[in-house]
């Protein structure tokens, strides 16, 4: 490390994930970009945790443990690691997730092009099927858009301006399991902090598909709701909160739901007071009314008319695209 001065802080929190915590660790250390200090918070860890990070803190000083006695709650302790990191710019890192090695070398580098940035994500490979790439909207407008109705940016592909997210106060402890979420939210709402991602695959991200997590979900849902509920209100729109949560479901809707969801996306469309982003808004928008159209249940002969003509748009759509590359 050049004069032994860190351009960036990558912190992790870890808590009860020695399965996957070495490999995670290697992927850091074996970075392209050499200049961080690994800042990993052993979160009051009942299992080999502990002893696998006080090994690789042995080998390499890059790495300064900071151990809870107790657990404390990931938020907490990303709030604990933002107030120690030494460095300005802070990579997010979770414990039992894989980094592509060119990772932190690609995010410092737009981070140092683009000073007006606050938040950098990017794309993740999922662990369990690598031929499946999660991407993300690119611009500030459009992240702005998408974070009406969901979380836009992937929280361990992160680097950010710890000066900048201290200033709205950093993870609020009501966001439980969509801290991320609420963050961003809280920068959109203070208006003066750019958000972006790059179109690059930061990580490789574990599902853990076997591992019952549905308590986890349903408590994360309401989160999200209520976040994005807060975001509507920011741009002058009060949703129902019935409603909201229709929109946001994925399953197969009836079509007096259907009529419900687009009467709701209209009066967003009407009522959203922030010129700036109409255009993506309005795309948007008419997006999620095609593909509600695709969620009817065919319970009669008109709804079974709705879905042949909602795919048929999608078909056209996409002769269009190909004839025009």
């Amino acid at each position: 490390m050049k004069n032994n001065m860190p351009r960036i802080t990558v912190l992790m929190s870890v808590y009860n994930d020695e399965k996957y915590l070495q490999e995670s660790i290697d992927s850091i250390l074996n970075q392209t970009f050499k200049e961080f200090e690994f800042l990993i918070i052993n979160d009051g860890s009942t299992d080999n945790s502990l002893s696998i990070l006080k090994e690789n803190a042995k080998k390499d000083p890059r790495i300064k443990l900071i151990i809870n006695e107790q657990n404390i709650g990931l938020i907490a302790s990303l709030n604990k690691g933002l107030q120690l990191a030494s460095c300005d710019l802070v990579a997010r890192m979770d414990s039992d997730d894989i980094a592509v090695s060119t990772r932190l070398e690609a995010q410092y580098q737009f981070m140092l092009q683009h000073p007006e940035v606050s938040v950098c994500g990017g794309a993740f490979i999922y662990q369990e099927e690598p031929d499946r790439i999660n991407t993300y909207p690119e611009t500030h407008s459009d992240i702005v858009i998408s974070s009406l109705y969901d979380c836009s940016l992937a929280h361990p592909t992160i680097i950010y301006r710890k000066q900048d997210i201290l200033s709205v106060g950093g993870y609020d402890k009501a966001d439980l399991y969509a801290e991320d979420y609420g963050l961003w939210v809280n920068l959109i709402i203070a208006g003066k902090f750019k958000l972006h991602n790059l179109p690059v695959p930061f990580l490789y991200y574990r599902t853990h598909p076997n591992v019952d997590r549905s308590q986890y979900k349903a408590i994360q849902k309401d989160t999200a709701e209520r976040v994005g509920r807060k975001l509507l209100m920011h741009f002058g729109i009060k949703a129902n909160k019935e409603d909201y949560s229709l929109l946001l479901d994925n399953n197969k809707k009836t079509v007096e739901q259907v009529v419900r969801c687009k009467r709701l996306l209209e009066k967003i469309n009407q009522q959203f007071n922030a010129k700036e982003y109409r255009k993506e808004l309005i795309q948007k928008n008419e997006f999620k009314k095609r593909l509600l159209e695709r969620k009817v249940l065919v319970t009669d002969f008109s709804s079974f008319l709705i879905k042949l003509s909602a795919r048929w748009y999608f078909l056209v759509r996409k002769i269009t695209k190909k004839a025009k590359k």
